[in-house]
């Protein structure tokens, strides 16, 4: 049968996609007919057409010109028409076949979950196929008579809640945090908010983390493909794609303790008066005390330093005042006796008293032009600093002195810690003249009001405040003087030039900073920045999200202390005054330059070496080089206990 418009056999000119039953001629010979069933599944094709009776009461066909137009025979006089066909048997269509096969496949689950639910009730089978598998070792610990309610909300509710959780979605991250926390958002991709990258979705626990695995399963276990279904920057391995290093990584931070290794491994450690009590490897001043301590301690001073170091420490003494070469005497001798009393002349007699008994105002100490001084040396630089004159020039300097001298003998300590307040912080002058004997300072500044050095009484200079013939010093005690520490504080903090004389390494305090490091701070409130002293060694940038062992490694490549040589490499280039020049910087123009360490940085391929597939020898166990080898997820993990206790 072909259409009159068409070169090509009709498929189907009744298109009825959501009739029950479809033509089953279509299935027989690939060629429905045009009516197509009935509603009721039977055969619609028997006859062509249903013949129409005109006006004059003669049958007409009225076959469609889509199947044809009308047929030459035209109909039977009896109405009926002469195209009849055999009859086929009407199939059900696509549509209502799939609608039977998912009611019978639904009704077939159901029915299996029904009967496995009261076969698991009778407890006759333990191992049913609704049964996930056993938890983890961690998790069956926890879980408790509760069981799998813990984790599922819908256990042990029966059926029907069974059923309506198929179409609800469990919230298994809110079961996890009532036990773990994070010190960030648990939902942010490493527990973590990044400021250059604010919109990147959040995470679920179960992309990673797989239940049900059995009781020896570590939960904690992942594959690269997992680390890399989220980062953008996909690499096949650590040794085939991982991005290099930083560039000076791991050194860029710069350590609190400005130790020149190039210096003392080249120069100072082969010094024939010091080779014996060298470290024969780095092992020698540092110490790996576990097998997953990721950064190495170095030891203490004590251990590591004092034996060469000690006996400069000690000699770094800090001059307070020196008595200093003067060309006249302004001091009469009533200012001195009024000061000093007696005991500085050894007769009275060489005293001018008026009738009551007085010292008179105009006698002097000694004739100005027959005065010759008994010292010939500078003044302190610290008292220069705080009188505020010129230490080369006695012209200047002379009276400034002598006045200092009398307030010394009159007032003690108090002399300089009026003027110390003055200068920098008012509340550090008790700490910096901590010690100091009131007794000591009077009695030297008598004699050196009488143009006289003074008699050190005969005692052991140990350390403390201390005077000789023409000085008054601190002699520190030892490393870690408190004494000493506060007057570089003190120096950092003032705005005179106390600060370039007590920061000058040659001498005094000033050699503390030729280990210990300056930092420029700035602090909250003030737009001036500030210098701070690292005394202490400072904690070591925190990498949350990397792991490394130090202990491991020398483990595997030896503890002797020659194989931190294998990643750490020295850098002849880097000298001590180009490695810290900012000590010199800081005495000459008050500024702090930043430095960096004595080692090159370590690039990938340092690591690579060992874990790097390319690079295992035969008899070599290969080393790891997947992501979590180095790498962790988490940040801030603590477990909290059903009681709230834990951390």
């Amino acid at each position: 049968m072909v259409a009159p418009d068409s070169n090509k056999p009709f498929k189907n000119f009744y298109e009825r996609p959501h009739q029950k039953y479809r033509c089953g001629k279509e299935r027989m010979w690939n060629t429905p007919c045009y009516n197509g069933p009935q509603p009721d599944g039977s055969c619609g094709g028997v006859y062509e057409c249903n013949p129409v009776c005109n006006e004059k009461g003669r049958y007409e066909c009225r076959r469609p010109s889509a199947a044809g137009g009308p047929c030459s025979e035209g109909p039977r006089p009896d109405g009926k028409c002469s195209q009849r066909h055999p009859p086929c048997i009407p199939l059900l269509s696509l549509r209502h076949q799939r609608q039977r096969l998912v009611l019978f496949s639904g009704l077939l689950v159901l029915s299996t979950l029904a009967g496995l639910l009261i076969f698991i009730r009778s407890g006759k089978n333990p191992f049913s196929p609704v049964n996930p598998g056993p938890l983890s070792a961690p998790h069956a610990s926890f879980s408790g008579p509760d069981g799998c309610g813990v984790c599922h909300s819908a256990h042990g509710r029966g059926p029907q809640n069974w059923l309506m959780h198929l179409f609800v979605k469990e919230d298994f991250d809110s079961k996890c945090l009532t036990c773990h926390r994070f010190e960030g958002p648990a939902e942010k991709a490493h527990n973590t908010l990044f400021e250059a990258r604010p919109g990147l979705e959040e995470t679920r626990c179960l992309m990673c983390h797989t239940e049900h695995r059995g009781y020896g399963f570590d939960l904690q276990q992942m594959g690269d493909r997992q680390c890399q279904s989220c980062h953008s920057v996909k690499f096949k391995s650590f040794s085939d794609g991982h991005p290099q290093f930083p560039k000076n990584y791991p050194y860029e931070d710069r350590p609190s303790v400005q130790f020149d290794h190039g210096t003392h491994w080249s120069r100072h450690f082969k010094n024939p008066s010091v080779s014996a009590k060298a470290p024969a490897n780095c092992l020698g001043c540092h110490e790996v005390t576990s097998t997953n301590q990721r950064h190495v301690v170095t030891k203490s001073y004590e251990t590591a330093c004092a034996q060469c170091h000690q006996t400069d420490i000690v000699s770094a003494r800090l001059s307070l005042f020196r008595s200093p070469e003067l060309v006249s005497n302004s001091v009469t001798k009533k200012q001195a006796y009024e000061a000093c009393g007696p005991i500085m002349w050894k007769s009275q007699k060489d005293l001018k008293t008026d009738a009551s008994g007085n010292v008179a105002a105009s006698d002097s100490a000694a004739g100005a032009e027959s005065f010759e001084s008994v010292s010939l040396e500078e003044p302190s630089k610290i008292s220069a600093a705080l009188l505020d004159v010129d230490a080369m020039d006695p012209e200047t300097y002379g009276g400034p002195m002598q006045q200092l001298m009398l307030e010394m003998a009159g007032q003690g300590s108090a002399a300089f810690s009026s003027r110390l307040a003055q200068a920098g912080p008012a509340d550090d002058s008790k700490v910096l003249l901590a010690g100091l004997d009131p007794e000591l300072i009077q009695s030297a500044a008598c004699a050196w009001l009488s143009n006289q050095e003074y008699a050190v009484p005969p005692a052991l200079h140990d350390g403390g405040w201390h005077a000789d013939s023409l000085e008054l010093f601190y002699q520190p005690m030892g490393h870690a003087d408190p004494v000493l520490k506060s007057w570089i504080e003190y120096a950092l903090k003032s705005k005179t030039s106390l600060q370039q004389h007590l920061l000058s390494k040659n001498e005094g305090p000033g050699k503390c900073i030729k280990c210990h490091a300056l930092t420029v701070t700035q602090e909250e409130g003030r737009t001036e920045a500030g210098i701070r002293v690292d005394w202490h060694f400072q904690p070591a940038r925190e990498e949350p999200y990397t792991n490394f062992s130090h202990g491991a490694h020398l483990h595997r490549l030896g503890m002797e202390g020659e194989s931190c040589k294998l990643c750490h490499r020295m850098n002849p280039e880097r000298t001590l005054e180009k490695a810290f020049p900012h000590i010199k910087d800081l005495a000459g123009t008050g500024k702090v330059t930043p430095f960096a360490g004595n080692f090159m940085p370590i690039r990938k391929e340092t690591c690579t070496h060992c874990h790097g597939a390319e690079n295992q020898t035969p008899t070599a166990a290969p080393a790891r080089q997947d992501c979590t080898v180095c790498h962790a997820y988490h940040h801030g993990v603590y477990f909290k206990f059903k009681d709230g206790s834990g951390g």
